[in-house]
């Protein structure tokens, strides 16, 4: 019986520690996607030949794919 609860034990330390890296990749994610964004519009505004509206509406094309 104590064999099976140190199993179970493990077993839940490990799902623990996976749902910990994967909130760790998601917040990494979000950082890298509001770079990303900030990159896109730094460049639009220094193109000023309409160029920002062709980025944003690829853009927002984009976020449909998620």
């Amino acid at each position: 019986m104590e064999d099976l609860e140190e199993r179970f034990k493990r077993l839940e330390g490990i799902i623990v520690e996976l749902i910990s890296q994967q909130k760790k990749i998601q917040i990494e994610q979000r950082g890298i996607e509001r770079s990303f964004k900030a990159l896109v519009t730094i460049i639009a505004k220094m193109s000023g030949n309409g160029l920002r509206d062709q980025i944003m509406r690829i853009q927002e094309s984009g976020k449909d794919d998620d």
